[in-house]
């Protein structure tokens, strides 16, 4: 915590001296680097009990264009009991993602968008290049390792889940006077899944009616973020 709290006052430091001017009609200028975490991976997930630890930059190219990556550390320490899968004791893992997009230079908030209420905390954006709504195109991958026991016979195994996905972003990102980044995005794509078990453990598969240790699952996924940053 010590660390990401001393990285974002470095980016704090560093985005507000690295203003890039653009010449144009509107005199705007674009910040040239952004760093944020992502709050709503810290929201501890369901299916394994874990958060995500998180930090990402957005690095402004040119004509409305930028590019974005994070990091992620997936952890859970302790015994958590499932609803419908066995315990779970722990859970490590890492997350890249990148993301590529272009901005609208639209600042005047919709207000049929105002049906997502964070939405709200985004009036009144400094105008920059890469600040309003935008549009983008977002890939990520995932691995994460989580230790589990059977109910009752408490036999120990491990769970290794494998993601990719391939998504199409709608965001809009905002900078307060105070240097304040908010950003929110939705988006929606496709997601491969992974699944490997050890320990000779498996699960029933309702497409092949049989018992597996190790499938593929390809599925519609649809995701919300929502970042802080400076």
């Amino acid at each position: 915590m010590k660390k990401l709290i001393l990285l974002f006052a470095f980016a704090y430091w560093t985005g507000s001296t690295a203003q890039t001017p653009v010449n144009n009609k509107d005199s705007l200028t674009a910040k040239k680097i952004i760093v944020t975490t992502s709050l709503t991976d810290y929201i501890p997930r369901v299916y394994f009990q874990a958060i995500r630890y998180n930090i990402g930059v957005e690095v402004y190219l040119k004509d409305r264009k930028s590019i974005y990556a994070s990091l992620g550390y997936i952890y859970s320490n302790g015994y958590k009991e499932g609803f419908y899968r066995a315990a779970s004791y722990g859970t490590q893992g890492v997350r890249l993602q990148v993301e590529g997009r272009y901005y609208f230079q639209k600042h005047k908030i919709y207000p049929a968008a105002l049906i997502i209420l964070p939405h709200l905390l985004q009036f009144s954006t400094q105008k920059k290049l890469n600040t309003g709504y935008y549009t983008g195109i977002n890939t990520f991958h995932e691995r994460s390792i989580t230790h589990r026991e059977t109910p009752h016979i408490r036999t120990p195994y491990d769970e290794t889940i494998k993601k990719a996905g391939l998504f199409s972003v709608f965001g809009y990102q905002c900078q307060k006077k105070s240097k304040l980044i908010i950003d929110q995005s939705i988006g929606f794509g496709v997601l491969i899944l992974h699944t490997k078990l050890s320990n000779g453990f498996s699960v029933y598969d309702r497409k092949t009616s049989s018992f597996q240790s190790d499938f593929t699952r390809v599925l519609p996924e649809l995701f919300y973020n929502f970042r802080i940053g400076f």
